[in-house]
């Protein structure tokens, strides 16, 4: 979305960044992996048996329309896999490329791995990485590019309370609305200091990235409450927004 504003000079908009995100973003730049990452930079001679039923049971994941049958080499292997199929080596290969090349944004698929797309099959370890590649190299800009657009004033960037609780629920549990026949409320947990530290690291975790505390806030779920908003006003929170169904 920053990338499309980018080249949209007249175009203002806010765009929320949750803090959870953006320090997954500084792991991956500093060396984190996961299961999906692993399968991928394996070379598909080195997969184990484990490993290859893995790579078929997940590496189709995505959406058939716009992801898979978009691609005619990812849609051909979808189909031998639906179909029971062998898979060689050359074949895990591509399904290792394909998953990673489809999960690319439209524009970034023509743009940044423009030339994998095009070539469609027969991929080598080396293009491999190159996919990883041009991954990480997207994340690594994606925190830069918001603080530039936000330091030129063309975006605004909000972010959520740390790890995108419910503050309502965390200030207590006791102030919430029945709004359904049959509800019944939990036992009472209320620790409105666990609500104040989710702003106050959320707020922690923004300044760092963007070199200021954050001006908004868009609550986890648009959940409020009148104990909330006074817990955002004393840290200096400009504004928060929800939804007319929600208040």
């Amino acid at each position: 979305m920053a990338a499309l504003i980018a080249d949209q000079p007249g175009v203002r908009a806010t765009i929320n960044l949750t803090p959870i995100l953006l320090r997954q973003l500084d792991d991956y730049a500093a060396g984190a992996t996961d299961e999906a990452r692993e399968l991928t930079m394996t070379p598909a001679e080195r997969l184990t048996t484990a490993q290859r039923e893995r790579v078929l049971s997940t590496f189709f994941d995505a959406d058939w329309h716009t992801q898979i049958f978009a691609h005619e080499r990812y849609a051909e292997l979808f189909q031998r896999r639906a179909a029971g199929g062998a898979f060689d080596v050359q074949d895990l290969r591509d399904l290792q490329a394909w998953f990673s090349l489809a999960w690319f944004a439209p524009e970034l698929r023509e743009s940044d791995v423009g030339r994998l797309v095009e070539k469609g099959r027969g991929f080598s370890t080396a293009d491999i990485d190159d996919i990883v590649a041009a991954q990480l190299h997207i994340m690594g800009n994606v925190a830069p590019l918001h603080r530039l657009l936000q330091d030129a004033g063309r975006i605004e960037v909000s972010t959520t309370p740390y790890a995108h609780p419910i503050v309502p629920l965390l200030i207590d549990t006791d102030a919430t609305t029945i709004d359904k026949a049959g509800t019944m409320l939990p036992r009472r947990f209320s620790h409105p200091e666990d609500a104040d530290a989710q702003v106050a690291r959320a707020i922690d975790v923004y300044s760092r990235a963007f070199g200021r505390p954050p001006r908004g806030m868009w609550p986890a779920e648009g959940a409020v409450s009148q104990s909330s908003i006074e817990l955002y006003a004393r840290h200096e929170v400009a504004w928060i927004a929800s939804d007319r169904g929600v208040i």
